[in-house]
């Protein structure tokens, strides 16, 4: 029985690696969303409470739950499309959020998130791939195949 680190899902390097990938794809997205603050201040009376406190913890989920999805696929094109499933429930989880907030909110702030994540997010989501495969050359190294094939 092998239980390396890479074989192994609950060993130590599954673990830093785990921690480096979801760090670092949500500083990247709150970075961005950083970026849009001028926008945001503009649309939103309290921008932290309505954006980023739940961007935050969404892309935090969504990130972590994403890893052992990714963690096998070598394939960049797998790798992008589970990204983008990423990217899509996560601003569907966020829409969900304003309707649960929002003072006479409907099911239609869901697709308010979609479009406009759409709108404003396919750079971020751009930039989350390039992350990724960069990552993914750096902590999937070690499994014997070539990343990314």
């Amino acid at each position: 029985m092998d239980l390396s680190p890479h074989r192994n899902p609950v060993g130590s390097a599954y673990l830093v690696n785990w921690v480096v990938f979801v760090l670092t794809m949500t500083v990247a997205v709150e970075a961005y969303c950083y970026l849009l603050s001028d926008i945001l201040r503009k649309l939103l009376d309290d921008p932290f409470r309505y954006f980023f406190a739940p961007i935050s913890a969404i892309v935090l989920v969504t990130f972590a739950a994403v890893y052992p999805l990714l963690q096998r696929r070598r394939r960049a094109l797998t790798r992008i499309l589970i990204l983008y499933g990423g990217f899509v429930a996560a601003n569907a989880a966020y829409g969900v959020y304003l309707w649960s907030v929002a003072a006479h909110g409907t099911a239609l702030l869901i697709v308010l998130a979609l479009v406009a994540a759409h709108l404003y997010g396919i750079p971020l989501l751009a930039l989350l791939v390039v992350i990724d495969l960069l990552l993914a050359r750096l902590l999937f190294s070690k499994l014997g195949r070539r990343v990314l094939q």
